[in-house]
Formats: structure tokens, C-alpha cells, sequence
């Protein structure tokens, strides 16, 4: 039965016995001959009441459902539909109060997808992992760098256990251990055995109301790097430690010597200060190359500029080193065009990098053998080699030949007077004019360094040999 049916019904009910109180009231001050026109009367009111009782009714149950289609539209989450009645009664009034409901639930919802849009997005950006699990220690919440590290491969891990999204029982019970006992936790993990990466875990219980614990954050950050930058740090201090000890040793013991009474006997004094300025000297190497490869590696160092010509800078270096040359029956060949265009790297830095370049070709070299500088323009680069007929360097040796301090012979480098700080100070010195350098080399055959620096815009001023 209809809304409208029930109203016009109920109003019958109402109007019924109203009526008929009022007949037989009236009924004992008429004549019984009126009774029938009296009682006429009563069933036309009643008549009559009862259909514009329907009729209002009618109108009313309208109106009503008017408002069906927009509450049955919210009701699926459609809160851009209003009501359309606008009158001034209740009916109108119920329209406008539920239209100002729709609205502030629709502003609420806006906000809260635009709150979730930009927790989204600043958790994808993030280059750390997160996630979240509630108390049950179900997945809440991953972002797509906690993925990657974890190595997620479910396509929705929310409402899975940790074990079961990571598969990874370390994790699971740093999980277990920060939901039950509600305290943080720290400790670094490695997530794949089989490869060096290290992670520092990190994980916070989520307390709310009342001091209930309802889940906890976790947040892995990648830290291999910065443990690879202490381990070099480390080995740094050491290096530079021992390079130092070991002159400053031989210094002190040949001093002692002579203050001991050596001192009287002229030859021995002649040699043991030849060997205290020896060493000496070798200090002072090992400091500067220090400093300058500090410049070099030390961004926020302002590097001095200028222009340098390659034709000029090879000369003065193979004036340095061709005594040593020809005293070892060494060929020193310059193969370079006649004009080169000039390099935005002051010739200072330009004739470090090669007389470290050239200072080696010529040190392991065998007597008889020859060192190459070439170069040529190509790419809007400067590409310069320095080739040896040497001894050559090791396959395994070449991927840690620009460290700091390191040396395939330890022995013969430090007998050749090396720090082993030239080819790092070369590496640094190019990366911070924007270039780079590559070797190949094959033990008893030689070594051929390459480096390319790049040309300024318009291929700079040439010059000349």
C-alpha cells in the first residue's frame, strides 16, 4: 500500500468518527423527518474530506519522492545531485537542509582525496621504503621503493601478512617484536644475501587513542653507500697514516744515527743526509699530492680557470721527464696535429694530469721501449692518449686503479717514489672540468690511458705547434 493510500486512509479514520459524533449530536435538536437530509449531509463531509485527504496526500507523497532519487544517488557515493524543491514549508526546508548535507559531505571528500592524492604522490617520490601494517600485522600501506627493496611481487599486499608480502623472517620478526612490545627499533639488514647492499630498518609502533598500539611504520633506507664512504674514510686515514709513518720513520732513524756520533764519519753523513732529503722530498710529494687531490674531489672548491694549450703544456712535461727517458733509452713521440683547439682547464691542472700520465708511461717502461702522446678532436670533445710499451697492469688490477693509494706493486711504486695518489688526482681532476678517462692495458704488452675533455661552445681558439 501506497504512502498517499495510507495518508488518505488516516484521514478518513480521523474525520470518521468526528462526523458521526457530530450527527448524532445534531440529531436531537433536528426533527427525525430531517434525519436522512442530516445524515446525507454527514456522508457527502464525509465523502468530501476523504478525497481532498487523498488529493493532499497525493501532493504531499510528491513532493517526498522528489527526494528519493537524490538520497538513492548519495547513497551509491553520487553527491553531485541536489534537490530541486523550493518552497518554504517543512518539505522545502527538509530539501535544503539535505542539499547543505550533500554539499559538506561532497567538501569533505574532496578534501580527503586530495589529502590522499598528495600522500600518495610524496610517498612514491620518496626514495626510502615504507610501510605500514596494523596491530594484526597486516599490510596497511607499501610505497613503490619499499616494493622494489623488499622485492613485493603481489600485485595488492594490503590485508596480507608481512611474511607473506616480504618473505623475509628477519623483517617479520622486527615486525612482531615493535607490535608487542610497543618500543622503536633500529638495525641494519641485508635483504639479498647474494648481493652487498645493506639497509638500515627502522620501525615505530602507532599508538592512538588511550595509548592502544594499532600497528607501526616501518622505513628502510638504502646505506650501502654511505658504509662504502666510511670503509674508503677509514681506509683513507690508514693509507695516509702509513705514507706518512713510513718517511717520517725513516727520517727520525737516520737523524738519530748521525746524533749518535755518525756525524763524524763524512761519508756516512753524506748518505744518510742524502737519504733524510730523499725522504723529505717524498713527504713533500705525498702532502701536495694530498692537497690537490682534496681540491679536486671537494665540490664546493672553486677549481682556478683558464685556458690551456695542449701543444704547450706536452712540451713543458716532456722537458720534466726527458732526462729520466733518455737516461733509461726510453722514445718519447709526440703525435699531435699541428693546430688544436685551446681547453677550458688551466694548463696547472692540465699539466698535472699528464705528467702523472707520462710520469708512469715513463717509470714502467723497460729500458728500450717507447711512450706515445696522441690526440685528436672528435665529438666536440678533446681526446688525449698516453701509451706505454711497458709492463702492463693486471685485468683484475683495473677496476680499482683510480683509488686513492692504490698500487699494483706496492713495493716498486713507493722504490719509483710514487704515492699513489696520481691517477685518483687525474680521475678527479677530469670529472671536475666535466671529462673522463678510461685504460686498457695487457700485462708485458703496455698501457694505453685515455681521457677526453670537452671542447668550449664554438670549438674555442686553436693553436699551433
Amino acid at each position: 500500500m501506497s504512502l498517499k493510500v495510507k495518508l488518505a486512509l488516516a484521514i478518513s479514520a480521523t474525520l470518521g468518527p468526528l462526523l458521526l459524533a457530530t450527527g448524532i449530536y445534531l440529531s436531537r435538536y433536528v426533527p427525525p423527518a430531517t434525519w436522512h437530509y442530516l445524515w446525507s449531509a454527514m456522508a457527502f463531509l464525509m465523502a468530501a474530506g476523504t478525497a481532498c485527504g487523498y488529493f493532499w496526500a497525493r501532493h504531499f507523497t510528491q513532493r517526498l519522492q522528489e527526494l528519493l532519487p537524490v538520497a538513492q544517488a548519495a547513497a551509491r557515493g553520487d553527491l553531485e545531485q541536489q534537490a530541486s524543491i523550493i518552497t518554504g514549508d517543512e518539505i522545502g526546508r527538509l530539501a535544503a537542509y539535505f542539499n547543505e548535507i550533500i554539499a559538506r559531505w561532497r567538501g569533505s571528500l574532496r578534501e580527503i582525496s586530495r589529502e590522499r592524492d598528495q600522500l600518495d604522490a610524496i610517498l612514491t617520490s620518496m626514495s626510502d621504503g615504507v610501510m605500514a601494517v596494523d596491530r594484526a600485522g597486516r599490510v596497511v600501506l607499501v610505497n613503490r621503493a619499499a616494493r622494489e627493496m623488499l622485492g613485493v611481487s603481489a600485485a595488492d599486499p594490503v590485508g596480507r601478512s608481512v611474511l607473506e608480502t616480504v618473505r623475509h623472517y628477519e623483517v617479520d620478526a622486527a615486525v612482531q617484536a615493535v607490535l608487542a612490545q610497543g618500543t622503536r627499533l633500529e638495525k641494519e639488514i641485508r635483504l639479498h644475501p647474494t648481493l652487498p647492499t645493506t639497509y638500515r630498518l627502522s620501525l615505530v609502533p602507532i599508538v592512538g587513542e588511550g595509548g592502544q598500539r594499532t600497528g607501526a611504520v616501518l622505513v628502510l633506507q638504502d646505506v650501502t653507500q654511505v658504509r662504502q664512504l666510511e670503509r674508503l674514510r677509514s681506509e683513507f686515514v690508514a693509507n695516509v697514516s702509513h705514507e706518512l709513518r713510513t718517511p717520517l720513520t725513516s727520517i727520525k732513524g737516520f737523524a738519530e744515527t748521525l746524533l749518535e756520533g755518525a756525524a763524524a764519519d763524512k761519508g756516512l753523513r753524506q748518505k744518510f743526509l742524502e737519504i733524510i732529503i730523499t725522504e723529505a722530498n717524498r713527504l713533500h710529494r705525498l702532502i701536495d699530492d694530498l692537497l690537490i687531490l682534496s681540491h679536486a674531489e671537494n665540490r664546493q672548491f672553486e677549481l682556478k680557470r683558464g685556458q690551456a694549450d695542449l701543444h704547450q703544456v706536452v712540451a713543458k712535461v716532456e722537458e720534466l721527464l726527458l732526462p729520466l727517458a733518455q737516461a733509461k733509452g726510453l722514445a718519447l713521440q709526440l703525435d699531435l696535429p699541428p693546430t688544436l683547439p685551446s681547453l677550458p682547464i688551466h694548463e696547472d691542472y692540465l699539466g698535472q694530469i699528464l705528467l702523472n700520465l707520462m710520469d708512469n708511461a715513463v717509470k714502467y717502461t723497460p729500458a728500450g721501449g717507447k711512450v706515445t702522446i696522441s690526440a685528436r678532436v672528435a665529438n666536440g670533445e678533446l681526446e688525449v692518449a698516453v701509451q706505454d710499451t711497458g709492463i702492463g697492469i693486471p685485468a683484475e688490477a683495473l677496476p680499482r686503479l683510480f683509488e686513492r693509494f692504490f698500487r699494483v706493486d706496492k713495493a716498486r711504486s713507493r722504490e719509483l717514489g710514487g704515492t699513489g695518489l696520481g691517477l685518483a688526482i687525474v680521475k678527479h681532476l677530469l670529472e671536475r672540468h666535466g671529462g673522463r678517462i678510461r685504460v686498457t692495458s695487457a700485462p708485458g704488452k703496455g698501457t694505453r690511458f685515455v681521457f677526453n675533455l670537452p671542447l668550449p661552445e664554438g670549438g674555442g681558439s686553436l693553436t699551433q705547434s
